[in-house]
């Protein structure tokens, strides 16, 4: 694991962050751990796993950016779908 994200891992962050219902203030920062092996929550101290899904393309084969403008329900609904899985993480395909 290491502790370089990249701007899709960021995005993927920010998205799976914003579909969720909790309010930005209550949300803690998540850190490398001081062991540099995995998270942390930097608040509570408590270990964050990074557990998702690839999100790249739809049933007909096209990439987010191709649709979100016209179908946001629909990615809407697959985040949902998602986090009801326990995810926690979505990396975007772009």
């Amino acid at each position: 694991m290491t502790a370089t994200w990249s701007s899709t891992s960021f995005l993927a962050v920010l998205l799976a962050l914003a579909s969720s219902t909790a309010l930005a203030q209550e949300l803690e920062h998540i850190a490398v751990s001081a062991d540099r092996k995995g998270f942390v929550l930097t608040q509570s101290g408590k270990p964050f796993v990074p557990w998702g899904f690839n999100y790249d393309h739809d049933v007909k084969g096209r990439l987010l950016e191709d649709y979100w403008d016209e179908e946001w329900p629909m990615v809407k609904k697959h985040f949902h779908a998602m986090k009801d899985l326990g995810a926690n993480v979505v990396r975007i395909h772009l």
